[in-house]
């Protein structure tokens, strides 16, 4: 006999299946309404499984080598750059020395 899944089995599903380590809010509105996705994502914070980084923005976890702790599967500025790319905004990487804000964009528009 199969087993019924409930909201939370199901984004917890998708979670683990996905690539990815920032999920919107909006990556889970096929399964339920907002207020029942809301409630299973909060769900799955304090599982831990979850973690929010932003308003409707939020990364998988993992436990921390150094103390055990739960922590975000990745750095900040990783994080950062991830949920800027599923957000879809264009940003520019901080200029190392001796570049000039015309090279950086030079570059950028070149990698498009």
């Amino acid at each position: 006999m199969r087993k019924r899944r409930n909201l939370e089995d199901k984004i917890e599903l998708r979670i683990s299946l996905k690539k990815y380590d920032v999920f919107l809010r909006e990556d889970f509105t096929d399964l339920g309404g907002y207020d029942q996705v809301g409630r299973a994502i909060r769900n799955l914070m304090r599982k831990n499984i979850l973690v929010k980084i932003g308003y409707g923005l939020y990364a998988k976890t993992k436990i921390s080598p150094l103390d055990g702790e739960i922590v975000p599967a990745k750095s900040l500025p990783e994080l950062a750059k991830e949920a800027l790319q599923r957000l879809q905004v264009d940003y520019f990487p901080p200029l190392s020395k001796g570049i000039t804000m015309q090279d950086a964009q030079h570059k950028y528009l070149q990698a498009a």
